[in-house]
C-alpha cells in the first residue's frame, strides 16, 4: 500500500478521534 494512502487513512483515523474527544469534552462541560 503506498504510503500516501496509509498516512491519509492515519489522519482520517485521527481526526475521528479527536472529533469525538471534543464532543465529549464539550457535553462534560
Amino acid at each position: 500500500m503506498p504510503r500516501i494512502n496509509e498516512h491519509r487513512y492515519f489522519m482520517l483515523c485521527f481526526h475521528m478521534y479527536l472529533s469525538h474527544y471534543n464532543g465529549a469534552a464539550f457535553l462534560a462541560a
